[in-house]
């Protein structure tokens, strides 16, 4: 949830090898590191928390990832997220990675989401929440 901060602990960077070159960290529940998502649905007027406050959840499907070139440690990036299909069920996300600087693409990605209620069945947005079903509608004709 975005109120709890993750942080590492002293005792894990402690830990760290001399020459260790890279470190990747998992989450079970976060496989795909999807923050973006929540971003990308607050701008549209439906936060995350909202949503499930109503009894919407929207699970990952699918995520792909193609990278093109290598991004250096202190680079900064840029993420823009443009929703590219949506047909009241599912919605699929697509994600360019650019350096700031260059403006060079690093890499490009795709998620593909569905729409649930809290048991586990399928929503369909268009019926459900007609609100939700507008705005994705609009934004996918962009």
């Amino acid at each position: 949830k975005k109120e709890q901060e993750f942080r590492l602990e002293k005792s894990f960077l402690e830990a760290i090898e001399e020459g260790t070159d890279l470190i990747i960290l998992g989450n079970p529940n976060n496989p795909t590191g999807q923050v973006l998502q929540t971003d990308f649905l607050e701008k549209l007027g439906m936060g995350y928390d909202r949503m499930e406050a109503e009894g919407i959840i929207s699970p990952v499907l699918s995520v792909s990832c193609e990278y093109r070139t290598m991004t250096h440690f202190g680079e900064t990036v840029a993420v823009a997220v443009a929703l590219t299909k949506y047909n009241g069920v599912r919605l699929e996300l697509e994600y360019t990675v650019t350096n700031t600087d260059s403006g060079e693409v690093r890499a490009v990605g795709t998620s593909e989401h569905c729409f649930l209620d809290r048991e586990g069945n399928i929503l369909f947005l268009k019926r459900s929440s007609p609100e939700y079903h507008k705005m994705l509608e609009a934004y996918a004709k962009r």
